[in-house]
């Protein structure tokens, strides 16, 4: 989370520096390659949140602090594995087991949706098209950066991720 605010903070000023000629210590391409130097460092952390056992019942997705399946956390982190597994600076470039847990989570995510296209947040809200819409935005960014992308090995992914995206649209 610490890091996602940095990197946050940080396309923030970019964008008032650009907007209102301020100055950054950064050149545009420094800077890209230190967040995705920030966004690798919390891979680990991002993947250790994640259910793999394929016996569980919610193999595949994301759980919050709680240890509560979460729709949320788990777009959360196809949106951060996504930007390492596209970025040549990345140690994650291409890396096979990147899209495995990517294509586990979408799966997860499908599975968690119902027929209407909306998702439970668990601790609090069913059938939520609020709590849709925050797992929508991370998971829009990462599919609009697969079809930037589009010369990459997905396997299933961006198809897995387009269906349940036009699922969710018949929800909001």
């Amino acid at each position: 989370m610490k890091e996602k605010m940095i990197v946050l903070a940080t396309l923030f000023i970019m964008v008032l520096s650009n907007t209102y000629g301020l100055y950054y210590p950064y050149e545009q391409k420094d800077l890209l390659k230190e967040l995705i130097q920030l966004n690798d460092i919390g891979i680990p952390n991002a993947l250790n949140h994640q259910w793999t056992d394929k016996n569980a019942p919610y193999y595949g997705a994301a759980f919050d602090a709680d240890s509560v399946v979460s729709p949320i956390r788990t777009a959360d982190l196809l949106e951060s594995l996504i930007c390492s597994y596209v970025s040549p600076e990345s140690k994650y470039y291409q890396s096979n087991e990147l899209l495995g847990r990517m294509t586990i989570a979408t799966q997860q995510l499908i599975a968690l949706q119902h027929e209407d296209g909306t998702i439970d947040l668990i601790a609090t809200n069913f059938h939520s098209t609020p709590d849709l819409g925050f797992v929508i935005f991370p998971m829009s960014v990462a599919y609009s950066i697969i079809t930037k992308h589009d010369n990459l090995n997905y396997g299933e992914l961006h198809l897995l991720m387009k269906k349940f995206m036009l699922k969710a649209g018949e929800a909001l």
